[in-house]
């Protein structure tokens, strides 16, 4: 059984020069907040990352009988191998492609989620025909926001070069007894921000091999059976849209951190599992930093 939690998110002010000194104890869940004692002892291990460099979300929006969708994938995979450490690739099954069928013995999985049918919906992705996806939600509310994948590299590189406005300090602790999972993270403010901001963080799987429709091969050759499935979105941990990180404009130095604890489901290959957060814009849900983490395994 799954149990999920989230922790209230707190917001705290501190002065500008605080700004470049992040330490792991200024993101560090206390351990008496959440009624467990033994989580950082024993078996748990973690993996951490801080940095002030500028991220991007590639949501590339598929479905299993979906026969042009390969090639988009191949796409993302080779944007995310050029910037491997600033490219973070979620791909979300929703949509008729990604309906299983009743039947028979292939695309009877079911990748959909609950919270990747209702982003689909609201960024009218399957509306405007797959594949297509997301460059960091940019060009909302313009209605502009569905992106073909041949634009995807160079819509890539232009976010790639905007100043980031956000540090994002972010943790993992993994307990493999229990296969919980503790995200702490710790986001300040590099400059001025005029609106709120919102936090969500997204649980996905990489190499699920399963079916997949590819229309570029021959006839009768396009059903692949052990097609490998990458960055797959399978959970979200605080709703589709995440919850308030700050509810005002911030300013340069504010600092914001927030807790989450969440028990990986026994379906998921732990070791194919990663932990994605993400910082949106409240009002235009343009996402302003991004990370992506491992779990780290005993």
């Amino acid at each position: 059984m799954k149990k999920l939690l989230f922790y209230s998110v707190l917001v705290l002010l501190i002065g500008t020069a605080a700004c470049d000194k992040v330490s792991e104890n200024d993101y560090l869940e206390p351990v008496s907040s959440v009624n467990d004692t033994s989580f950082f002892s024993d078996t748990t291990v973690e993996t951490s990352q801080l940095d002030g460099i500028r991220h991007v979300l590639i949501e590339d929006y598929t479905g299993h009988t979906c026969g042009n969708c390969p090639e988009a994938a191949e796409i993302a995979k080779a944007i995310h191998e050029n910037h491997p450490e600033q490219v973070v690739v979620m791909a979300v099954h929703s949509g008729f492609f990604a309906k299983p069928k009743t039947s028979g013995t292939a695309f009877t999985s079911d990748y959909r989620t609950t919270e990747g049918e209702a982003l689909d919906e609201f960024f009218g992705n399957s509306g405007a025909g797959n594949p297509n996806g997301l460059i960091n939600r940019i060009d909302y509310p313009a209605q502009t926001q569905v992106k073909q994948m041949g634009s995807w590299a160079v819509l890539t590189q232009s976010e790639l070069a905007k100043t980031p406005a956000i540090k994002l300090a972010t943790k993992v602790l993994y307990k493999d007894s229990t296969r919980t999972l503790r995200i702490n993270t710790h986001s300040t403010f590099l400059s001025d921000y005029p609106r709120p901001t919102r936090m969500v963080v997204h649980i996905t799987e990489d190499s699920i091999i399963d079916w997949q429709k590819d229309y570029r091969l021959p006839s009768g050759q396009q059903d692949i059976s052990n097609y490998v499935h990458r960055h797959v979105l399978r959970a979200t941990l605080n709703g589709q849209f995440g919850t308030a990180l700050t509810s005002a404009a911030a300013t340069v130095g504010q600092i914001a951190p927030a807790y989450f604890n969440y028990e990986i489901p026994a379906k998921y290959k732990v070791e194919h599992c990663h932990v994605v957060v993400a910082i949106m814009d409240a009002e235009t849900y343009e996402i302003i930093q991004v990370k992506e983490l491992g779990i780290p395994l005993p």
